[in-house]
């Protein structure tokens, strides 16, 4: 991960925590679906970090979680 991709995943998160932060009640609401989170949040996390959630390069899952816990380590 390139710094510049680096700085890109850090505003994303950011920006990402600021949406959640600002609509919490709603999110934490027994009608905001699991299904949903993973869309608007989880997906939204991966694709931040650099990580191909559909599979269109055709990497396998293991090169995929290292890159996860690189970038964590480098943060």
């Amino acid at each position: 991960m390139t710094d510049a991709d680096a700085e890109y995943a850090k505003k994303e998160i950011q920006e990402l925590v600021e949406r959640f932060t600002s609509n919490q009640p709603e999110f934490e609401s027994n009608g905001y679906l699991e299904s949903q989170l993973r869309t608007d949040f989880i997906d939204e996390l991966f694709k931040a970090l650099g990580w191909d959630i559909v599979n269109n390069g055709q990497n396998c899952f293991p090169f995929s979680r290292c890159k996860l816990f690189y970038f964590l380590r480098q943060n």
